[in-house]
């Protein structure tokens, strides 16, 4: 079973680049753990975004593949490199996230996801 119940948070007014414009997003986010593996449920409530897309297209199910990495900008200029568009970019609390259009070889878009540092405090 699931390693730990779901944790559900709000996510109102995300400012995101979303498909080359910025936009505001609501959304809820549900997150749970299996092993290694982290489940994320997402639900749009308002705004452009690849959710709200998603949806409109008819689509329900797998939307993307996440994976934790460093450095997120060398990685997002090596997917643009290789001619894969970025398609939603944010960022909220302490992470960083850079969404590309992978649907044409995955099936599904694949995410970058940065866990940002928290510079150390100097000591007096």
């Amino acid at each position: 079973g699931l390693n730990s119940p779901f944790q559900i948070i709000d996510v109102p007014n995300l400012d995101t680049q979303f498909r080359d414009k910025r936009t505001i997003v609501d959304i809820k986010v549900g997150f749970s753990q299996l092993g290694m593996l982290e489940l994320e449920l997402i639900q749009w409530v308002d705004g452009d975004s690849i959710y709200k897309e998603f949806l409109e297209q008819g689509k329900e199910g797998l939307h993307h593949y996440g994976v934790y990495i460093e450095n997120i900008e060398s990685y997002s200029t090596k997917m643009k490199e290789m001619g894969f568009q970025s398609v939603n970019a944010s960022q909220f609390a302490d992470l960083k996230w850079d969404y590309f259009d992978t649907t044409e070889v995955l099936g599904v878009c694949l995410e970058f996801i940065e866990k940002i540092k928290m510079r150390a405090r100097k000591k007096r």
